[in-house]
């Protein structure tokens, strides 16, 4: 039996060291992925909806995505194919800068902004 994945996600070129800018969540605790941000439609964006994560009220958490233009779908199979993944660990790599286990992240997405409370 596959035990869950978890995605890990993080916006800087070298080692993360303050709020939102990495996280790991769940795969079950994806809610959605959008074209677009919170505030916006768009072309060259994408937000990937997650459930909260702490005890602070928060309904939910944000990753969004700037990506190529009009790469909407293919992001989305991308994303899901590696959400759905089996991985011997659960790690699933999503974004980091450097690598990705989401076969084109390296041609797609230019950059992640973290929110894990809105």
């Amino acid at each position: 039996m596959k035990g869950e994945n978890y995605l890990f996600f993080s916006t800087p070129a070298d080692e993360p060291n303050a709020a939102d800018e990495c996280i790991m969540i769940p795969a079950s605790s994806v809610l959605s992925i959008v074209p677009g941000n919170l505030l916006t439609p768009g072309l060259t964006t994408t937000t990937l909806f997650f459930k909260g994560l702490a005890n602070t009220g928060a309904t939910r958490g944000t990753v969004v995505m700037t990506h190529t233009s009009g790469k909407y779908q293919d992001l989305c199979a991308d994303l899901v194919s590696a959400i759905n993944s089996t991985v011997s660990d659960g790690f699933v790599n999503m974004f980091n800068g450097f690598q990705s286990d989401i076969p084109n992240a390296s041609t797609l997405i230019s950059s992640i902004v973290i929110n894990s409370e809105v």
